[in-house]
Order: C-alpha cells, then sequence, then structure tokens
C-alpha cells in the first residue's frame, strides 16, 4: 500500500531544483546541493577529515504526524568517501527553515562538490507521538532482554 501526502516546499532562491522522486519504487528523492548562496560559487573543495555546510536552497511544510529524514546516497559514500556528519538528519513538521546537508570527507584524497551535486536523500516518515507509561514489568518475549548477537543461538 502507497501512501502519499502533500508537502509543501519553498525554493529559497529562484534557480533551486526541486527534488524528484526517480521511479516508481523510489521511497525516497535526492536533495543537491546548493552553492550560489551569497557568492556564485560553482563548487567547493573539501580536505581529507574536512567538513562543511552544504545549503539546499529549500525548506519543507511537512504534514504533521511526519518527519523528514536525511539519508546518506550510497554513491556518496563509495564513490566519494564523503558521509552524513551526523549519519541521519532529521526535520520535524513544525522546522520552516532551511534543510541544510552537513557532509565530511573520510577519505585520503581531495573532494569537490559541485552545485546541483545530489548529495543526500530525502524520506518523509510517519511516527507516533510516545504517551510514556510507567509500568513494574513488561511484557515476556521470546528473545526477552537478550542483547547483540543473541538472535540465532540455539
Amino acid at each position: 500500500m502507497e501512501l502519499k501526502a502533500d508537502v509543501k516546499i519553498k525554493k529559497l532562491f529562484p534557480d533551486v531544483e526541486l527534488p524528484v522522486v526517480a521511479t516508481e519504487g523510489s521511497a525516497g528523492f535526492d536533495i543537491r546541493a546548493y552553492l550560489q548562496t551569497d557568492e556564485a560559487i560553482s563548487k567547493i573543495v573539501l580536505f581529507p577529515n574536512q567538513e562543511a555546510k552544504i545549503h539546499t536552497g529549500l525548506a519543507f511544510q511537512l504534514p504533521v504526524g511526519s518527519a523528514l529524514l536525511l539519508l546518506p546516497r550510497s554513491s556518496m559514500g563509495i564513490k566519494k568517501n564523503l558521509i552524513l556528519k551526523n549519519t541521519i538528519g532529521l526535520l520535524d513538521s513544525d522546522y520552516r527553515g532551511e534543510c541544510l546537508i552537513f557532509i565530511k570527507n573520510i577519505g585520503d584524497d581531495l573532494i569537490e562538490i559541485e552545485h546541483g551535486e545530489r548529495l543526500a536523500q530525502g524520506l518523509i516518515v510517519p511516527y507516533y507521538k510516545p504517551n510514556f507509561v510507567t509500568v513494574y514489568e513488561l511484557d515476556e518475549t521470546e528473545r526477552g532482554a537478550g542483547g547483540f548477537g543473541s538472535t540465532g543461538r540455539k
């Protein structure tokens, strides 16, 4: 079952490219670097271990009860040794500021980030608002309190 929702998006600059869902089966959408915010630059060079804050030129209004996850694109890690600094970004439904991408060069070479380059993918997910209930005991399960590596053991 496919869930659909209207997501309002604001272009902070007239020439910002809107995200596009690439294929019918794609869960996420690519988010691109927007480098021409103050001075017109066409690329950023990252030295090994260097970090950068990258603008997207986009602001989102998400449906109440949803959040936007910013996830790494596999090609950025494999081809360029770039990771998202915070591993996964989270935009809440009440946030109206610019969507920013924080990246880090974990490789040994200089890496260039170009204007319009696809840096992350966004995934809009519903969430539960927790109503925490204090209890003395939790329901039993087959796994119980077994931690890392505890499943599959006989």
